[in-house]
């Protein structure tokens, strides 16, 4: 899977059909992996967080916790502090 942004992505966690990927200056990247079995994964959302630009460097998103009961992704931004997101219902 390429995405469409030129970040650096690291610290990926899977919840249930998801992936939760900090993605330094793209912000947080959630993946659908429902089929990731047939080779499918395609972009369900995401929060960036650092607006300015999507170029591989190391500002913007250190990590994410996407694990809380709430639904709350806390967003751990080296630049811009915490943010916490929850997707639209």
């Amino acid at each position: 899977y390429f995405a469409g942004v030129y970040a650096i992505d690291h610290n990926g966690y899977v919840k249930e059909n998801n992936f939760f990927l900090a993605s330094y200056t793209a912000g947080l990247r959630v993946s659908d992996i429902s089929e990731i079995d047939t080779k499918k994964v395609s972009e369900a959302g995401f929060f960036d967080t650092y607006p300015t630009d999507n170029i591989a460097k190391f500002n913007g998103v250190w990590n994410v916790y996407p694990f809380f009961e709430s639904g709350v992704i806390a967003i751990h931004d080296i630049d811009n502090g915490l943010f916490l997101v929850k997707a639209a219902e």
